[in-house]
């Protein structure tokens, strides 16, 4: 596991859409279409248990997902889909957000949505660039060759009537068909800061539960189906 100081050299500078920066980590890609406006932000310390409803999709070569992420834990988080999942424990940061792929085949494409989670994407520059997002982190993973691995950030987001300073997206939108595979077909772990829009209200202990038993009770009849 790569150092939070090494990931955060490593992170790429923002680009105009149509430009790249390769570094290792990723292409970093920006579209500043479809800006949008929300009332402020939280603050700049997220966890996985800080994101319930965002939207993640994953595209494989024979099918594509839709989930909504939910409170698994205190810190923790994540999605479960038809032979893939996705997690996050601790502040988003640094922390360390785990891919699991279960035979679900070659991902081909990740997508996380983050409006309907109340959650913005915090990318490394410009650094401290939106009032309370403090320093961000752009999208790093460990896998080999990840310098042909293309993440593109999608919505700009704008505090109030002031225009989007251009390091808070809704949509971070990643693209591993460049990899020498096409795609990816085993676990994987990456690197992505986030922050929370200050409509967000930290979820009841008993819906963090009853969530983290959907997840469990929901991989226990996958693996009976798959019998």
């Amino acid at each position: 596991m790569m150092s939070t100081r090494r990931l955060m050299m490593a992170a790429a500078l923002a680009v105009t859409l149509g430009a790249a920066s390769t570094v290792e980590g990723a292409v970093i890609l920006v579209d500043n279409t479809n800006p949008q406006s929300i009332p402020g932000l939280t603050g700049f310390s997220t966890t996985g248990a800080m994101m319930s409803g965002m939207s993640v999709t994953a595209v494989f070569d024979t099918f594509t997902e839709t989930r909504a992420w939910g409170t698994t834990g205190p810190t923790a988080g994540g999605v479960s889909g038809s032979g893939w999942a996705l997690t996050e424990v601790g502040d988003t940061f640094g922390g360390t957000w785990s891919f699991v792929n279960s035979g679900a085949g070659l991902l081909t494409r990740l997508i996380l949505d983050g409006i309907s989670g109340l959650t913005v994407f915090d990318k490394t520059n410009p650094s401290f660039g939106t009032d309370g997002s403090a320093q961000g982190l752009d999208f790093v993973t460990n896998l080999a060759g990840d310098a042909t691995i293309v993440a593109t950030y999608r919505n700009p987001v704008a505090i109030g009537a002031a225009g989007a300073v251009g390091d808070i997206f809704h949509v971070v939108d990643v693209s591993f068909v460049g990899l020498s595979a096409g795609g990816v077909r085993t676990n994987f772990q990456f690197n992505q800061d986030t922050d929370n829009d200050s409509r967000f209200t930290v979820p009841e202990p008993g819906l963090t539960v009853l969530f983290g038993l959907g997840l469990l009770g929901a991989g226990r009849a996958r693996r009976r189906r798959s019998r």
